[in-house]
C-alpha cells in the first residue's frame, strides 16, 4: 500500500481503506469526544503539535509512562494497578507460544524482541525461556533502566534499546519473534501499519509477530490521558490484511477479572510465508486446547 508515496498520503490511504472495511468505524474518547469515523478520530488526535510540527500523540504518551507517579517501576506499576494478573497472564502466554511452535514449527529460537518492554516483566517471565537473546525496546529511559536490574542475572542475554515502536527499525532477517503486549495501542494506524511492514522485513524464515492486546467489543476508545487507542478485533484484522500479514494463531486470555477488556493474542506472519506452507490452516485456539 502506498508504494513510494509521502507518509501523509500513505496515512490518508490507509485510514480510507480501514474506514471502508471496518464494520464499526466510529469511536469515542475517555474525554467524552465522539468520532464518526477514523478520519475524524485521527484528525482530532494529531492536530495538537509540537513546535517541530510533530504531533504530541507520542510525547504525551512518553510523558505519562516516564512519570513515576503514573507508573512506578514495579509489576503493579507497569500493569496499571493490576499486578495480580501477571501470573495468569504469563501462564496463558506460555501456552500460546507452545501452541505456536506446534502450528509453526519453523519458528527459530535465536532472537526475539519485545517492543514496549517496560521493566522486562514479559522478557524475564516468558521470552528468555524460549529464545537465546532478547532485545528490550522501551521509550522510557526510567523504565528501561529498571529493566536492566529486573532481568538480572540474564543481562548478558539481553540488549536494551531506548526507542519508541514508531521509530524502531530492526535489521533485515534478524528476528525470530516480535512480541508486543499492551503497547500497540500507542501507535497511530499509519505507524502500526509501517511497524508491521518493518517487522516483515526483519523476520527470519518462520518468524512471527505476536500481539497481546485489549480488544473492545464495539467501536474504538481513545485514552486521552496516555495517548492510546483500544481497537476491536475487526480493527486489528483489517490492519493485518492491509499490511500483508496473515493470522497463524489466535487465543483469548482467560481467567482475567470481569472488569477488564477482553484480551486476545494474535500470531501473524507475512502472507507469502503462509502461502508457501500448505501443511496447516491458521488456528483459533482456546486455553486448555492442544492447538492444531
Amino acid at each position: 500500500m502506498g508504494g513510494n508515496a509521502p507518509p501523509d498520503a500513505v496515512s490518508k490511504e490507509l485510514v480510507h481503506a480501514l474506514n471502508s472495511k471496518l464494520c464499526a468505524p466510529e469511536g469515542e474518547s475517555t474525554a467524552g469526544d465522539w468520532y464518526e469515523d477514523l478520519h475524524h478520530l485521527w484528525a482530532s488526535q494529531l492536530s495538537d503539535q509540537e513546535e517541530s510540527g510533530q504531533p504530541k500523540w507520542y510525547s504525551k504518551a512518553l510523558a505519562y509512562w516516564d512519570n513515576e507517579e503514573n507508573c512506578p517501576p514495579t509489576i503493579d506499576g507497569v500493569l496499571g494497578g493490576f499486578g495480580h494478573v501477571s501470573g495468569v497472564d504469563l501462564v496463558a502466554s506460555r501456552q500460546f507460544l507452545s501452541q505456536l511452535r506446534l502450528q509453526n514449527p519453523q519458528l527459530g529460537s535465536q532472537k526475539a524482541v519485545e517492543c514496549g518492554a517496560g521493566i522486562g516483566r514479559v522478557v524475564k517471565g516468558l521470552l528468555l525461556e524460549h529464545f537465546e537473546h532478547v532485545e528490550l525496546v522501551e521509550p522510557s529511559p526510567r523504565l528501561l533502566k529498571a529493566a536492566e536490574a529486573y532481568v538480572a542475572p540474564f543481562t548478558q542475554r539481553c540488549s536494551f534499546t531506548c526507542m519508541g515502536m514508531q521509530e524502531y527499525s530492526p535489521p533485515e532477517r534478524s528476528l525470530d519473534l516480535v512480541w508486543v503486549q499492551w503497547a500497540i495501542g500507542h501507535l497511530t494506524d499509519a505507524d502500526f501499519f509501517s511497524f508491521l511492514r518493518r517487522c516483515e522485513r526483519a523476520l527470519r524464515p518462520g518468524g512471527v509477530v505476536c500481539l497481546k492486546e485489549n480488544c473492545s467489543a464495539s467501536g474504538h476508545l481513545v485514552d486521552s490521558e496516555d495517548s492510546s487507542i483500544t481497537r476491536t478485533k475487526d480493527y486489528f484484522q483489517r490492519v493485518f490484511e492491509l499490511a500483508n500479514m496473515e493470522l497463524v494463531l489466535e487465543m483469548e486470555q482467560e481467567h482475567f477479572p470481569d472488569d477488564l477488556y477482553p484480551v486476545f493474542m494474535f500470531a501473524i506472519r507475512p502472507k507469502a510465508a503462509i502461502e508457501s506452507d500448505s501443511r496447516q490452516e491458521p488456528v483459533e485456539a482456546k486455553e486448555g486446547t492442544t492447538g492444531a
